[in-house]
């Protein structure tokens, strides 16, 4: 009877230990991908992915690299927040002003870094998809996936399409948030920043 009692303990003591090893993995899964390297290298590597979709890209310049100081105007992160949660970041613009389009690539701190990011950029003083003269990207929008950040501002199919390499490149991936839209009568949504935040499941 005694030694029931303890092969009892035992055998219970080993299933929550199973359960919460399990658990961990779950909770760790969130903040875990399989993208690498620097931002820009990561950028470079949904531009190479872009050129087999077929989908016609705007011609744009070379991916540069976003510093502090011009960070508010490239990516929507004011010089303070920048340097408290950037590890390194990088932009694909547009070559000519008449078309609105940007690609950029932030490589965060770490997972919870990256999370706060998204809010930034997204939120009232966050990234401006209203900076271009006379032109304006058909939609803008964010992501995550553990310490990386993508903004994509183009047109829709460009943007789906930036989307879709990123997300099948990172693996494990947060929720998408439309924090911009043209609508068809030419008025907008969310514009000035995140307003009318248009999460996308």
């Amino acid at each position: 009877m005694k030694t029931q009692r303890i092969t009892s303990v035992i055998i219970a003591i080993a299933m929550s230990l199973t359960l919460a090893a399990c658990g961990s993995a779950i909770a760790g899964s969130e903040t875990q991908t399989d993208l690498t390297g620097s931002a820009e290298e990561v950028l470079e590597q949904i531009l190479a992915d872009l050129q087999d979709t077929g989908v016609h890209m705007p011609m744009a310049l070379p991916p540069s690299e976003v510093t502090g100081d011009i960070s508010q105007n490239a990516i929507g992160l004011s010089e303070q927040d920048f340097a408290r949660l950037v590890n390194s970041a990088y932009s694909s613009s547009a070559a000519i002003a008449t078309f609105a389009h940007q690609i950029i690539v932030i490589k965060a701190i770490d997972a919870a870094s990256a999370v706060e990011i998204k809010k930034l950029v997204s939120g009232e003083n966050g990234y401006d998809a209203l900076k271009w003269i006379c032109v304006r990207p058909d939609s803008a929008v964010v992501i995550e996936s553990g310490e990386y950040v993508l903004i994509a501002a183009s047109y829709n199919e460009v943007v789906d399409a930036v989307l879709g390499a990123f997300t099948a490149a990172a693996g494990n991936f947060g929720k998408t948030v439309k924090f911009f839209e043209q609508i068809d009568d030419g008025s907008d949504i969310g514009t000035g920043g995140g307003m009318g935040l248009l999460p996308i499941a």
